[in-house]
C-alpha cells in the first residue's frame, strides 16, 4: 500500500477499508435494504454507512474475492498458470499450502507478484472464465490511510431493523481529520 499511495502518516496504525463497489454498478455501495448491510449494526445498537469521495492517488482499490489468495499466501493466476507453478513448485519439493512463506526466493517473489492482478478498480480478470466475468461484477475493496473530513459526501444512520435516516453534515472546515488510529475499536 505504501508503494502505491505513500506511508502511512505518523498517527494511522492501520488503513482504513471501504467498498469501492459492492455488487457492480446497480448496486455500487451497500444497501440498506440488505440484511448483511443492517447486521454490521450492533444488537440494539446503531450504525453509520458513510459515503466518500477519496481522491484516487490516496486510495489502493483491489479485487475483494482475489484478495483471499493474498491473505492465505496463494498463487494468483489462471488454471494453467497455476497448473505450471505447482509443477514448478512440486518440482522444487514445496508447496505453499503447506510451507508459508516458501523457502526458495524465486518461488516465493513469483506468488508475491502474482498479487498484483488484484489491483484496480476493474477487478481480477484471471479467476473467471468470459461468460463467468459478463455475467456477474468485480467486488472492489478501498484502503486508504486517512479518513478525512472532505471524502464524506453523505451519512445514513441505522440500526439492524426500523427506518434510516440521513445525518446532515457540519461545513467542510469545521469537520475534524480522523486517522486509523484515532478510531479505536469503532
Amino acid at each position: 500500500m505504501s508503494k502505491r499511495i505513500g506511508p502511512a502518516p505518523a498517527n494511522a496504525t492501520y488503513p482504513v477499508w471501504a467498498w469501492y463497489l459492492w455488487a457492480g454498478p446497480e448496486a455500487p455501495c451497500p444497501d440498506l435494504r440488505y440484511r448483511s448491510t443492517r447486521e454490521s449494526a450492533e444488537n440494539g445498537g446503531a450504525a453509520v454507512l458513510l459515503t466518500l469521495e477519496v481522491p484516487d492517488d490516496h486510495v489502493v482499490l483491489t479485487d475483494y474475492e482475489a484478495w483471499h489468495h493474498v491473505i492465505n499466501y496463494w498463487y494468483l493466476g489462471s488454471a494453467r498458470e497455476t497448473s505450471e507453478f505447482d509443477g514448478r513448485c512440486k518440482a522444487a519439493g514445496l508447496s505453499y499450502y503447506h510451507t508459508k512463506p516458501l523457502a526458495n526466493r524465486e518461488l516465493h517473489a513469483e506468488i508475491q507478484t502474482s498479487w498484483q492482478k488484484i489491483i484496480g478498480k476493474d477487478g481480477c480478470k484471471c479467476l473467471t472464465t468470459k461468460a463467468e466475468r459478463e455475467a456477474s461484477w468485480p467486488t472492489i475493496q478501498a484502503t486508504f490511510w486517512e479518513l478525512r473530513p472532505e471524502y464524506v459526501r453523505q451519512a445514513v444512520w441505522f440500526q439492524r431493523t426500523g427506518p434510516s435516516r440521513r445525518l446532515s453534515l457540519p461545513a467542510r472546515n469545521d469537520r475534524p481529520t480522523f486517522a486509523s488510529a484515532d478510531l479505536g475499536d469503532a
